[in-house]
């Protein structure tokens, strides 16, 4: 099914799209990746959905106590595992898997619903993040639910043109709605920067990324700030922010990779940023916006003025800090 984002109705549009997509007895049966709708005749976001979840909740129908049977079963939610593995190695998921078995008999109820039953539904959020970046390219984008480690964790990888989104819904959806509109923000950013993803300053990086975060926290205003990072570290960047902000204002412009190093963590094969600079570049265009700057002008700075320009925002930040 296609989906014209920014069009009226597009929240209906796409809610309908999600149900009516990957139904459980072809799940069953998924190969490699999630069937996906025939490519779209103009740019829009066609989505895909691959409810592992309530496939998994049928397999706790009978008792199981072999730690072998277990991972099998798990490993069935098949695009989720090969993910998860690539990310966090066997080892890590199998005792992440057995850690979190004897929770799932009281999850059931949640992991039978699937995507349906996460409330609030990304949904609506998602059609926020589209219509403040003013996305109109094409995309594709995959939904993959799984039992996942109660640990709220929430995954994406995007490539040109396609992004792909795992969602753990054995806590329902209020504790993974956040994490969810974070990294579709970050697909969304990236697939508007095209080319310009690549050779990029630790000032460019930064910026786009607290971009991507800070139209994540708009489009769910009433959702508390902290819920958009992990547990604990937003309180913990709040406190060492005057110290972030320096040491990240001294590097704004290294391009070089090896320097850029210790500014990265490697996650599903790639290498991103760590939580401080991404916190930094929040605080960046969070700042930007307060001043009238609109995101459209953020996603247009060039490249090579983004570290003055995010330099001088800094001074204003700490201007303000000392006031």
């Amino acid at each position: 099914m296609h989906v014209l984002t920014g069009a009226r109705g597009l929240i209906a549009t796409l809610a309908t799209s999600f149900a009516a997509l990957a139904p459980l007895a072809a799940l069953a049966q998924a190969p490699a990746a999630p069937a996906t709708p025939t490519a779209p005749a103009r740019p829009g976001v066609t989505v895909s959905l691959a409810d592992y979840a309530p496939i998994f909740a049928k397999s706790l129908d009978a008792p199981v106590t072999e730690d072998a049977v277990k991972l099998r079963l798990w490993g069935q939610q098949e695009i989720a595992a090969r993910l998860l593995t690539e990310v966090l190695g066997e080892a890590a998921v199998n005792q992440a898997v057995l850690a979190a078995w004897p929770k799932y008999e009281g999850a059931k109820d949640t992991l039978a619903k699937g995507f349906s039953g996460l409330t609030p539904s990304p949904v609506d959020s998602m059609n926020r993040i589209n219509s403040a970046l003013r996305f109109r390219q094409g995309l594709k984008l995959n939904f993959v639910t799984y039992a996942g480690f109660f640990d709220g964790r929430v995954l994406s990888t995007a490539d040109e043109g396609v992004g792909t989104l795992l969602l753990p819904v054995e806590q329902g959806g209020a504790s993974i709605v956040p994490a969810v509109s974070r990294e579709y923000a970050r697909i969304i950013v990236t697939q508007l920067l095209g080319a310009r993803a690549t050779g990029r300053s630790l000032g460019d990086l930064a910026v786009h990324e607290g971009l991507a975060l800070q139209v994540a926290r708009q489009s769910l205003p009433d959702v508390d700030e902290a819920a958009f990072f992990a547990p604990g570290e937003f309180a913990r960047m709040n406190a060492q922010s005057a110290e972030l902000l320096r040491t990240t204002k001294a590097q704004l412009a290294e391009t070089n990779p090896d320097k850029l190093a210790r500014w990265m963590d490697n996650r599903n094969g790639q290498a991103v940023l760590k939580p401080e600079a991404v916190f930094v570049g929040y605080l960046i265009v969070g700042r930007w916006l307060r001043d009238g700057v609109t995101i459209d002008e953020v996603l247009k700075t060039p490249r090579a003025d983004m570290p003055r320009v995010a330099g001088r925002v800094i001074d204003r930040l700490q201007q303000g800090a000392k006031r």
